[in-house]
């Protein structure tokens, strides 16, 4: 009886932290083990994940620029007329790899994007 109890102990504490893991991490527990295995990911010159998660819904434009400085791209999204997104990470060879958008929408944060993508 001690020996199940002393199991099941063991793997709650282990999902515990696999989900607190898959919480604090950008890119969750899938990136967390993809990223070492090959990440080709491309940052822009100013970003950090520290700064990426300062960003929050309903931010101007301007105060998202101030926090983490220029996007690798700008771009439209053609089903959303109003929108815009900005792109702070790329993969340089169409492979896996963490993603870090923001969509405005009318100059505000309407969503933030982070995952890896696995090609």
């Amino acid at each position: 009886m001690k020996r199940i109890v002393t199991i099941g102990s063991l793997l709650a504490i282990l999902i515990g932290i696999l989900t607190s893991v898959h919480f604090y991490s950008l890119d969750g527990l899938v990136g967390l083990i993809f990223s070492h295995v090959g990440d080709t990911t491309v940052y822009s010159k100013s970003y950090t994940d520290a700064a990426f998660r300062k960003v929050r819904i309903g931010m101007t434009e301007s105060e998202v620029l101030g926090i983490l400085g220029e996007p690798l791209e700008t771009y439209t999204i053609e089903h959303m007329p109003k929108a815009t997104g900005m792109r702070w990470s790329k993969t340089p060879d169409d492979s896996s790899y963490a993603v870090r958008v923001i969509i405005f929408e009318e100059g505000k944060v309407k969503e933030r994007i982070s995952e890896y993508y696995i090609d």
